[in-house]
């Protein structure tokens, strides 16, 4: 071979194995977004108006078992048999009250929650929960609209599959 032509061989085998890590690194970056992030699609308008019917969450897949009220998360409700999203109020050893008039109080102190739609007029059941360990109480911001943990109690923290790391429409 002369060198003119070692040189292109060169070059060839240079852009050959680049062109490998190009596609390998998408692979891996593809499969890395599939096993720990999702998209999901929002159905219905239990969340309004921070969530919106036909917009979408995109959401970290959930490896770490710790949750804050306030947190927005992606269900697999055993109960209604399909996924929801709803937000945490309370987590294991809390207590949670809700008065008729729909103001939440959690370990006695009413929480802010500017989240809320604030036209909701419906009226409330006033409930006193105490959310065992390793459980969460949830629910929608739009309180009129939301089937959540006043209906059907507190959810295992097994059931939360992700949790919403921000939305988009």
């Amino acid at each position: 071979m002369q060198a003119n032509e070692l040189i292109n061989y060169g070059k060839k085998k240079n852009l050959i194995k680049f062109s490998i890590s190009i596609v390998v690194s998408a692979i891996l970056t593809l499969l890395l977004l599939q096993l720990v992030f999702e998209l999901d699609h929002i159905s219905g308008n239990s969340m309004y108006p921070t969530l919106t019917d036909g917009g979408y969450v995109f959401c970290v897949h959930n490896s770490v078992r710790h949750y804050e009220c306030g947190d927005i998360v992606n269900i697999k409700s055993v109960v209604l048999d399909t996924n929801i999203v709803k937000r945490v109020i309370g987590t294991g050893g809390d207590h949670i009250e809700i008065t008729e008039d729909g103001l939440v109080y959690k370990n006695g102190k009413l929480l802010k929650e500017p989240y809320i739609n604030p036209n909701n007029d419906s009226e409330f059941e006033p409930m006193n929960v105490d959310v065992p360990n390793g459980y969460l109480f949830v629910m929608g911001d739009n309180r009129g609209e939301s089937a959540d943990s006043r209906m059907f109690g507190c959810i295992s923290e097994s059931e939360v599959v992700s949790v919403v790391l921000f939305s988009f429409k």
